[in-house]
């Protein structure tokens, strides 16, 4: 829960310093229709903290595949990394209610 709180207050940084950056994200349509069952269960697992050696395991897959899932999630969300991938599932799932 601690890593989710880090980034609900990222969210809420991104708003402040980017509010266009934040809109679009909020805008942003069903990205989760662009992702693979493994890629929504990586993403899902990335929003809740573990680390990739973690769902590795839980996945029953290899490090590199966890790598390469992530590697998707960033390019098909168009984002940078865990971060920003994490606040556009806190954005979808009505986390952010009222800023």
């Amino acid at each position: 829960m601690e890593i989710y709180s880090m980034v609900h207050k990222r969210v809420l940084v991104l708003y402040y310093l980017n509010p266009q950056l934040y809109h679009n994200l909020n805008a942003m349509q069903q990205p989760k229709e662009n992702l693979t069952r493994k890629e929504l269960d990586t993403w899902e697992l990335l929003a809740k903290g573990l680390m990739y050696k973690e769902i590795a395991a839980s996945q029953g897959v290899t490090i590199d595949t966890i790598k390469k899932h992530s590697k998707n999630i960033y390019r098909k969300l168009q984002v940078r990394n865990r971060t920003e991938a994490v606040s556009i599932l806190i954005l979808q799932n009505n986390v952010v209610r009222h800023i």
